[in-house]
């Protein structure tokens, strides 16, 4: 598992996070509008967004982030007992509220950058 996911969003994407966004680990680059966050607490948004839209389309962004941000447990073990090891070494990263699949869901990293460009070096993990 990953520590840190980086996706590209856009910043009007971030900004309607951000004024519905009830977590306190998060920090915002002035000079580009990128945040980096808890995956867990903007998971908790992104679900609360979705989960108040009346109309899908609108959210369809906040789905395709939402995708990247999870895995499911079939894809990252071979086995019952593989699986059975791994999650007890990850299972701050188990997400019980999405349910609705026929699989465990983690998420993929413990933290997230949603970049809104390419050109600022904010967040960039030291090599």
């Amino acid at each position: 598992m990953a520590n840190l996911l980086e996706i590209d969003a856009n910043l009007n994407d971030i900004e309607r996070l951000l004024a519905v966004h009830h977590g306190t680990d998060y920090a915002q680059c002035l000079k580009c509008g990128s945040i980096k966050s808890d995956s867990k607490e903007i998971l908790e948004t992104i679900l609360l967004i979705i989960g108040k839209s009346e109309s899908l389309s609108e959210d369809d962004v906040l789905e395709e982030i939402k995708a990247e941000m999870i895995s499911f447990s079939r894809d990252l073990c071979a086995d019952d007992r593989e699986f059975s090891d791994w999650f007890c070494k990850h299972q701050d990263l188990y997400l019980p509220q999405l349910n609705d699949y026929d699989d465990f869901v983690f998420l993929k990293a413990r933290d997230i950058v949603l970049r809104s460009t390419q050109s600022c070096n904010c967040f960039k993990q030291n090599t």
